[in-house]
């Protein structure tokens, strides 16, 4: 059967259980005169709705429900497993997770549960059932949100007696065979059945990272298999209407995996936050990754299940939205993949700790600056979403996100300040600030319409990967490795079958003989090929005139490697691009170089490259494989194109506090500004999902 998604643009998160009946009908009007179409409801409603167990009452919920549809506004209902009602967990208390130090968790927060517990499953999947069982008739339930965040705060847990036998039950599945764990584990770990097997729980020195690994990949199956069994059940009685989730890339599952359970990817959307009195305020480059991996985690367009709206926190406030913030956020979702916007949330929460998190309206009242400023940010919108819903379109340009890759490099970090997730975006951020467009993939995506893939720290080589990479490249893409790539395999055990990068040496064209971390300072790298050329604009007279000349070479105090350095040596025709400077023993040694490679060519950075290098060696790829054509904007501003069924969009972002102007298209932005343009599409082919 054909799952739609349902045709709305904009909607909220709304809490009736919290309010009065006579406020309702108020804030449904309130809504629809915004021009809101869709609520998110009831992810936190167990208790209500399930009062003692096999007690249903769905009395409250279907007023509600009907209250909106007349006021034209369709419902998304959560199945509610997150927040668990007091009589499951008196009844089977086994249900709270264990930390690693043993201790249970209280009942009364969110997602405090283990999901190894079959009393726990039983019940969530029930209660899925029978709400979709209820609602399967009703036209203004257009589809539901399965649990709630899944995963966040689950790093510490659960390493209860149910988790350790069902680790050792997925081990057996896994491996087959004890001797086949053993030769991936190392002696450390070596057991004699896989019932001896225990949780990485509390390790008197440093725990082996292959069993630290498996244990995570566990926890995310256990996740995953969770919302697949939930989005089952709604399916079996409500096949017509979409399932999704807002789901996380820090919440310990695998993204990818967890996509595979949904009809499409959902998100939380909150650029400016506070937690546990530390400031989380994305710069807008971050939050453009993290929105362009969640519509690569399915190829697809996606929802915003939570959009901030006001300033957010729980046991702490951040700072006041400014004027505009929210339209520009909202925009920039909007540019970056999303097909509809549920804004969080109508008013702050009575209770409980997401209090502090602003909404729309306040406690008190029917309008406020949040309101207003949305009202505007909706009618300016929507043109442009109702032709640009269920459109997805693939970029040539590729980066390999893997969070496999992520795990095993924080577990064994190859230095103290490097982070994974930052330098995947700093990759991204190469392509950013030139306005060309980028796709995240997976590991096992194919190339079949790209023309250059980034694939950073490929830690963990797949050889499958590898197989695809190397026939990529022999027919004419171009690809860019980094340092500790073909490090280890999928067990996370050290490779042995070549120099490092193992499995790559041939395509890359160098292969690693030391390698030096830089744990106190950074290592000076100078260029030393042609510089790639860019576009520049000169003002004259006549107007203004736009050539092509050298990139300037960044001053050597910008020119750097951090955290680490791979030492290599060049095989024949490998190109060196850059070298390590300073008076070590590796200066003079390539640190950047391009390779060709049967049609094609591969780039091998041996260091973290500063953002002033990393500028130089992305130019160089991009006008190596005709990717030069993007948009020219001043720093702080984004340019994003995206394609509709009738028009292609040019979204126009100003991140910036001041004003400023743009060249092509030419325009004037304020502080916060944003412009949305209809513009003709190009001959290039749309899939539509």
């Amino acid at each position: 059967m054909e799952i739609k998604k349902a045709e709305v643009s904009f909607g909220a998160a709304y809490y009736p259980e919290e309010w009065d009946e006579e406020h309702w009908e108020a804030d449904a009007a309130l809504m629809q005169k915004m021009g809101l179409a869709v609520v998110r409801m009831g992810e936190y409603a167990w208790p209500k709705i399930e009062t003692s167990e096999g007690q249903f009452n769905f009395t409250w919920l279907d007023e509600v429900i009907e209250i909106f549809a007349k006021h034209r506004i369709k419902t998304v209902l959560g199945i509610p497993t997150s927040v668990v009602p007091r009589w499951l967990i008196e009844k089977y208390p086994d249900i709270l997770a264990t930390n690693r130090s043993g201790l249970t968790f209280d009942y009364g927060a969110k997602n405090p549960v283990c999901y190894s517990i079959a009393d726990y499953i039983d019940k969530c999947v029930i209660l899925a059932s029978t709400i979709a069982e209820h609602y399967k008739e009703n036209p203004n339930v257009v589809g539901y949100q399965v649990d709630d965040e899944i995963g966040e705060n689950y790093d510490d847990f659960c390493y209860c007696p149910a988790c350790t036998h069902a680790f050792g039950r997925w081990l057996e599945k896994k491996y087959n065979s004890v001797e086949r764990l053993n030769n991936s584990w190392g002696p450390m770990t070596y057991c004699q059945s896989f019932k001896q097997i225990k949780p990485p729980r509390n390790i008197a020195t440093n725990r082996n990272p292959s069993q630290i690994l498996d244990w995570k990949r566990f926890r995310s199956d256990l996740m995953v298999s969770f919302i697949g069994k939930l989005t089952n059940a709604v399916k079996a009685q409500n096949g017509n209407k979409f399932v999704t989730s807002n789901i996380a890339i820090e919440n310990g599952v695998n993204i990818y995996d967890i996509a595979t359970k949904l009809d499409f990817v959902s998100y939380n959307n909150f650029p400016d936050t506070i937690k546990n009195s530390a400031i989380n305020r994305e710069k807008p480059v971050q939050t453009a990754a993290k929105q362009e991996f969640m519509r690569g985690a399915k190829n697809s367009s996606v929802w915003v299940m939570e959009q901030q709206c006001g300033a957010a926190g729980s046991s702490s406030l951040s700072r006041a939205v400014l004027p505009g913030q929210m339209r520009l956020w909202t925009t920039q979702a909007v540019a970056h993949g999303a097909d509809t916007i549920i804004f969080a949330r109508w008013r702050p929460h009575i209770y409980d700790t997401d209090e502090y998190c602003e909404g729309i309206l306040p406690l008190y009242g029917d309008t406020s600056r949040v309101y207003e400023e949305l009202q505007r940010t909706v009618m300016m919108l929507k043109p442009a979403m109702n032709d640009i819903r269920n459109v997805n379109t693939s970029s040539t340009c590729n980066i390999i996100y893997s969070q496999e890759e992520s795990w095993a490099l924080n577990l064994q970090k190859i230095h103290e300040d490097f982070s994974y997730e930052t330098a995947i975006t700093e990759y991204y951020n190469a392509f950013y600030e030139r306005n060309i467009p980028v796709d995240f993939i997976s590991t096992d995506r194919d190339f079949k319409y790209s023309k250059l893939v980034v694939a950073p720290y490929l830690y963990m080589l797949d050889r499958g990967l590898q197989a695809r990479l190397d026939t990529f490249v022999m027919a004419g893409g171009t690809v860019i490795f980094t340092m500790r790539s073909g490090v280890k395999n999928n067990d996370n055990t050290c490779r042995t079958d070549g120099p490092q990068p193992c499995g790559l040496d041939a395509m890359a064209g160098v292969a690693v003989t030391g390698s030096d971390c830089l744990c106190d300072s950074p290592v000076s790298v100078r260029w030393v090929a042609p510089l790639p050329s860019v576009k520049t604009s000169v003002n004259t007279p006549t107007g203004i005139v736009r050539k092509l000349e050298p990139m300037p070479l960044p001053p050597a105090s910008r020119m750097y490697g951090r955290y680490w350095a791979d030492i290599i040596k060049t095989y024949e025709e490998t190109e060196v691009l850059a070298e390590f400077g300073g008076d070590g023993f590796y200066s003079g040694k390539p640190a950047v170089t391009v390779h060709k490679h049967g049609s094609g060519r591969a780039y091998f950075i041996s260091t973290d490259p500063s953002p002033s290098l990393l500028r130089l060696v992305i130019a160089h790829a991009v006008n190596a494989v005709g990717l030069s054509k993007s948009p020219k904007s001043p720093t702080g501003v984004e340019i994003v194109r995206r394609s509709g069924k009738e028009n292609d969009w040019l979204f126009i972002i100003n991140h910036n506090k001041v004003a400023c102007k743009v060249e092509t298209p030419p325009m004037s932005l304020g502080p916060y500004g944003v412009r949305v343009l209809a513009v003709a599409k190009p001959r290039a082919p749309i899939t539509v999902n």
